[in-house]
């Protein structure tokens, strides 16, 4: 049997709009990046895309957007 396809999109969205969704798999809500517990985002953070890891420090540091 094949191993199932797993995506994490908190490394690849910063924030989901409309709510997110509920993973099928874990029944955890999905809403992105900056929806995750402090320290699941520390843990995340490494992993993170570029642009997630961007948007993070301009929340963390007050910078502003530049979307």
């Amino acid at each position: 049997m094949d191993a199932p396809l797993r995506f994490d999109y908190t490394l690849h969205e910063y924030m989901m709009h409309g709510g997110g969704f509920v993973c099928e798999d874990t029944g955890q809500r999905v809403q992105g990046f900056h929806c995750l517990e402090p320290e699941a985002q520390q843990a995340a953070l490494p992993r993170a895309m570029p642009f997630v890891k961007a948007l993070h420090a301009q929340h963390l540091f007050g910078q502003e957007s530049r979307c």
